[in-house]
């Protein structure tokens, strides 16, 4: 695998990472899984079979998984730590730490969607 790939991987290696220890977490504690976590962890799934499937669609799928996170829809660690802007608006900052990652690693696929984007 080369460099270049694998830094592509590296938002996607890190939500596993904090997938796993979220498993960990749920299993030996008495935290339990809510609504969020099942989504995120389907989610998760559902982006790891596109990244073995079509490695393109699986960056848009990864970028896509943590904007789902990043909005409280998905989650991927234990504890969901959420900052509320406005009234109705909740963002978790960890997943939108993994949000900004994926965003610097993936600079030129997002600047891309949004050039396509003008266009129209």
């Amino acid at each position: 695998m080369s460099t270049e790939r694998f830094i592509k991987l590296i938002p996607l290696l890190t939500v596993v990472l904090f997938s796993i220890y979220l498993l960990l977490v749920t299993g030996l504690t008495e935290v339990m899984l809510m609504k969020s976590h099942i989504v995120g962890l389907v989610t998760l799934g559902i982006v790891i079979i596109i990244q073995l499937i079509h490695r393109e669609a699986g960056y848009y799928a990864t970028l896509f998984m943590n904007a789902m996170g990043a909005a409280c829809i998905a989650a991927f660690t234990p504890t969901v730590y959420t900052i509320r802007l406005f009234i109705i608006i909740k963002i978790d900052w960890i997943c939108l730490l993994l949000l900004i990652q994926s965003v610097i690693v993936h600079r030129q696929l997002v600047a891309g969607i949004f050039r396509e984007y003008t266009k129209k």
